[in-house]
């Protein structure tokens, strides 16, 4: 993806992020060619999920179930900041890992934006959301899919499986759906640590992106081989923060160990730039990044 195209695809997720806070009616005066068949779509998948195909803003097909998709159908993507920020700093020839990959809409976007000679290694641990991961990238010859989840060591984790349609809240913690009103199937899946992954592999990656659903703190204590390397440039690491009280302990022992290694915290607002960040008691939904002090100097053209 060249930088014209980066900076149509940064505008077009500003101008579709610009309904989001507007009311239903409003956005159906707006938008009816789009509102309309989906609000009538996302009301028919609260019934009964359903699975459908569509594309996303930078034109990958992709297939997911809804309602968990409403937002990937409706708008294209899925966090315009964490989409931004993505779009303004991955770069042809980068390594991306994918911690909780879900359908992969950010594996597939990683994919389009760090090009032939870079690579996507993506984790998801569900095997029917790794069914719909595999169907998403099969054709993305960079990208590289694993049926595991990430966490202190290799082993097995017992898992709350939501079903089709709110696989989004499928976690190793029973913190995972705070406010999801639906029992879980328990289903028991293996993981690997992260940093042994990596030996294995031979990676040094860019950017780590974790979205494990109140289980931060674990991928991170796996992942502290890399996470406190000297010898290699460190990665910058992507965190989802939400949960409120629930995930509140397990969100402030993962920004301790962040801070002892000299992570900076920062917050990234809608357009993909960055502001230093305060940490709060508690989060409802949002992405923190975090940057190695070395590198700090680095991101200063990202900064608001």
């Amino acid at each position: 993806m060249n930088n014209e195209d980066r900076q149509k695809l940064i505008k077009t997720v500003l101008k579709h992020e610009a309904l989001r806070p507007l009311s239903r009616l409003t956005r159906l005066l707006k938008d009816p060619l789009c509102a309309f068949p989906y609000y009538v779509i996302a009301t028919i998948s609260h019934v009964k999920p359903f699975k459908i195909s569509f594309k996303t803003l930078w034109g990958t097909e992709m297939t997911c179930f809804l309602p968990e998709g409403n937002t990937f159908y409706y708008y294209g993507y899925c966090e315009a900041n964490l989409t931004n920020f993505f779009v303004r700093y991955l770069e042809e020839g980068m390594t991306v890992i994918d911690v909780g990959a879900h359908v992969g809409i950010y594996s597939m976007l990683s994919s389009e934006l760090v090009g032939k000679s870079g690579h996507v290694f993506s984790f998801e641990p569900t095997p029917w959301t790794f069914k719909l991961l595999l169907e998403n990238t099969k054709a993305l010859s960079n990208v590289f899919i694993f049926n595991q989840a990430i966490s202190e060591s290799t082993k097995n984790l017992t898992f709350a499986d939501y079903g089709p349609g709110y696989g989004a809240y499928n976690s190793a913690t029973i913190g995972g759906a705070p406010d999801l009103k639906k029992q879980p199937e328990t289903i028991t899946v293996p993981s690997i640590s992260l940093s042994q992954f990596c030996q294995e592999k031979s990676l040094h990656p860019d950017l780590i992106k974790i979205d494990s659903e109140g289980y931060e703190h674990e991928v991170l204590v796996g992942s502290l081989a890399i996470l406190e390397n000297s010898t290699t440039k460190r990665p910058i690491v992507s965190i989802e923060v939400a949960g409120g009280t629930a995930w509140a302990n397990n969100s402030h022992q993962a920004f301790t160990l962040l801070q002892s290694l000299n992570y900076t915290p920062y917050e990234i607002y809608p357009n993909g730039l960055l502001s230093p960040h305060t940490f709060k008691d508690t989060y409802t939904y949002d992405n923190l990044l975090f940057i190695p002090q070395e590198l700090s100097a680095e991101f200063t053209k990202f900064l608001l």
